[in-house]
């Protein structure tokens, strides 16, 4: 036996010993992490897998934008471009306002507007023609992939009451239809019904409410485009189409939601709560293709919100301007991009989480469309989208003008019919911005709050506003917040109201 003095060799406790297996084991795990990614990355290098980089909207498919062609059967070039108090004018009507001695503008071959002023012509369908003639160009002779088309509604001229008859009416849509058919025959379209394209004007019901004439000649005439939609379209012309594997895209007829139809007013002098169907409708297709995974389009012939005007008047009810942002939100996720005509502008809007508070998170984008009519002193224009083939969101947004006086000029010194087309602006390019996504035109939104009237980059928006090559009417402070405004808030006429009159 040993004394306490004698030597006794150390032994590890149980705690150290701990310790030295947990360095062990975590030495283990970091080398095991390392070898992974390496090899992870080896694999990756050797099959050319990695992560998807952005993709390039120059080299991305895209889709075409047609709006409110309103084409004209009696335009008639030299005629008078003012003809008194009627609706339409550049008929070969007398000028009701000149004088004996006075020399009036006379209607060109192509239309009469693009310097900005007020105009009361539509477009010959030539014009309408020459447009299909230049982006079918593009499809061809460079790099533009489009893969389908939506048109927007709008075929029938501002007519007289007279003249706004259902068969005059069915004249214009056809004709049309058979214009985009005659230069995109393989190419997808879907199209929409515009407000003058039924009668009364802005007048717009479900089949049993009277406007089954309508509605079974269009399901007629747009067959192949409406596929397997003929019963909903039937009933109150909205549908849905997947022009793409991946994409759903839903047509509503905004024309059932706008303040203009009496038919779709109650007997105490309000809105229809859901006219015709559309909004149960609409919340079942979102939820289909949530169920499916799909992305989803919607197209409006109306664009949601205000009209951008001093007087703050929404073409749509606000109550259904809410319904509409509560299911946009809800289904923000799928929906990747709303697409407008109507008002002859290129612009977009943005949806906030809390209708107009910018502070709140923007969920989606809607796009403004230009028109290839003339009235109200515009020139001809229409747009191109880039897209992610696989996500659908929106890349990009160009949009192409004819220079009418220009085109007009040329084609009577000439002798020739040769238009000057070319893009007014690239939506990317134009804000110096990275993407086009609600995050980003959100952020654009909040950077022109500040001293809208005076603020560059909103004076940028308005410019490019208009398709019309003269400037817009000066900006006041007034005009400046009405269209601010109009960009953030869908239907929340409060909001609208105390938006406009802040500094």
């Amino acid at each position: 036996m040993q004394s306490s003095g004698d030597f006794q060799p150390l032994s590890p406790s149980s705690s150290e010993a701990g310790d030295q297996k947990q360095k062990i084991s975590v030495f283990a795990v970091g080398f095991i992490i390392v070898f992974g990614i390496v090899i992870l990355s080896l694999i990756l290098l050797l099959t050319n897998v990695g992560i998807p980089k952005p993709i390039d909207p120059d080299g991305a498919p895209k889709f075409l934008v047609f709006s409110d062609a309103h084409i004209d059967p009696y335009y008639t070039p030299g005629s008078p471009t003012t003809c008194g108090d009627a609706k339409i004018c550049c008929r070969g009507q007398r000028d009701g306002e000149e004088a004996a001695d006075a020399l009036p503008t006379r209607a060109g071959y192509w239309g009469t507007g693009g310097q900005g002023d007020v105009c009361v012509c539509e477009i010959p369908e030539r014009t309408m023609e020459d447009a299909l003639s230049k982006a079918l160009s593009l499809h061809n002779e460079t790099s533009y992939n489009i893969t389908h088309i939506f048109y927007l509604g709008g075929s029938t001229p501002h007519v007289p009451k007279s003249q706004q008859t259902q068969s005059f009416v069915l004249n214009r849509v056809t004709r049309a239809t058979t214009l985009i058919r005659k230069y995109f025959p393989n190419t997808p379209i879907v199209p929409l019904i515009g407000d003058t394209d039924t009668v009364p004007l802005h007048q717009m019901g479900t089949a049993k409410e009277g406007f089954a004439w309508l509605y079974k000649s269009l399901a007629k005439l747009w067959a192949s485009e409406i596929g397997d939609s003929k019963h909903e379209f039937n009933h109150a012309g909205y549908y849905s189409v997947r022009p793409r594997p991946g994409l759903l895209v839903i047509a509503l007829n905004t024309q059932l939601w706008i303040q203009k139809n009496k038919v779709q007013i109650s007997d105490l002098g309000t809105p229809v709560a859901d006219p015709g169907g559309q909004f149960a409708w609409l919340k079942d297709e979102l939820s289909e293709a949530k169920r499916r995974m799909e992305a989803v389009h919607i197209l409006m012939h109306h664009p949601p919100g205000y009209r951008g005007q001093t007087d703050l008047f929404p073409d749509m009810w606000p109550q259904h301007m809410r319904k509409f942002h509560s299911l946009w939100s809800q289904f923000a996720s799928h929906i990747q991009g709303v697409f407008a005509g109507n008002l002859g502008v290129s612009a977009f809007r943005v949806a906030f989480r809390c209708d107009g508070d910018k502070s709140t998170q923007p969920f989606g984008a809607a796009f403004l469309n230009p028109s290839l009519t003339t009235y109200g002193g515009l020139n001809p224009a229409f747009a191109v989208y880039s897209y992610d083939p696989t996500l659908f969101t929106v890349l990009d947004a160009e949009e192409w003008v004819m220079d009418l006086p220009k085109s007009n000029q040329y084609s009577a010194s000439h002798s020739t019919n040769a238009t000057l087309w070319d893009v007014k602006y690239g939506l990317r390019d134009e804000y110096k911005a990275p993407t086009v996504t609600p995050f980003q035109l959100g952020h654009l939104v909040r950077r022109m709050a500040s001293k809208t009237h005076l603020n560059p980059l909103f004076h940028k928006y308005y410019r490019a506003l208009y398709s019309s090559y003269k400037p817009p009417i000066p900006l006041t402070h007034e005009s400046a917040r009405a269209q601010f405004c109009s960009m953030l808030i869908l239907g929340n006429p409060k909001a609208m109201a105390w938006c406009a009159k802040k500094k």
